[in-house]
């Protein structure tokens, strides 16, 4: 989904203005703003062009932030859970202003099956996983602590700023929905309660 970077709602995100926030879909224009997101796009395109030229099969899957992971705390839902469990007292994080969306592992990874299984019926497609469902950082690790009731403190900006940062990355399911019948089925709150139990019985914090 970093293919999206800069939107003019962006800006209005990072000045504190925002006035709802939207989804972003396969008819939203690009606007990479980073190194790793304009490899993203470049190679959407390079599918396109190859697929035009040369007949190639492709679908490409814009994908939302993932988590559930059970060996990997480098994210930010698996590392918010696990600075929360090793730490009662404080934890340091990057921004808390960013919107972001998020789909459990078995959702994304279901996903993915119905496309494979299914080739013909989104070939040359561009299709974005969802859900439309983007919160606040600050207002997810709030989530998170109230599920563990942790009551510490967080420490905001304590990491480098990323030149470009983008504040809204949300988006909608609905075209692999309507291709595929496909839609995530896990909600935020459940897929949360069920990484945090990963994580709890991972640092033996049951």
């Amino acid at each position: 989904m970093e293919v999206y970077g800069w939107q003019p709602i962006s800006d209005i995100i990072k000045e504190g203005k925002e006035e709802g926030i939207i989804a972003f879909d396969e008819t939203t224009q690009p606007n990479p703003n980073a190194p790793y997101a304009v490899a993203k796009y470049g190679c959407e395109k390079y599918l396109e062009y190859a697929n035009r030229s040369y007949g190639l099969p492709f679908t490409a899957i814009r994908q939302t932030n993932a988590y559930g992971r059970k060996d990997n705390d480098f994210f930010v839902t698996e590392q918010i859970i696990t600075q929360m469990l090793k730490n009662p007292n404080e934890i340091n994080l990057g921004y808390g202003e960013p919107y972001r969306n998020f789909i459990f592992i078995e959702d994304l990874l279901d996903a993915w099956i119905e496309v494979i299984n299914n080739p013909e019926k989104v070939a040359g497609e561009i299709l974005c996983l969802g859900p439309d469902n983007a919160l606040k950082i600050k207002d997810y690790v709030q989530k998170i602590a109230d599920k563990l009731e942790w009551k510490g403190t967080v420490n905001w900006d304590t990491k480098p700023e990323r030149p470009g940062e983008i504040y809204l990355l949300n988006s909608s399911n609905k075209k692999i929905t309507s291709k595929l019948n496909w839609e995530p089925k896990v909600t935020l709150d459940e897929g949360l309660d069920r990484t945090i139990e990963i994580w709890k019985e991972k640092l033996g914090k049951n």
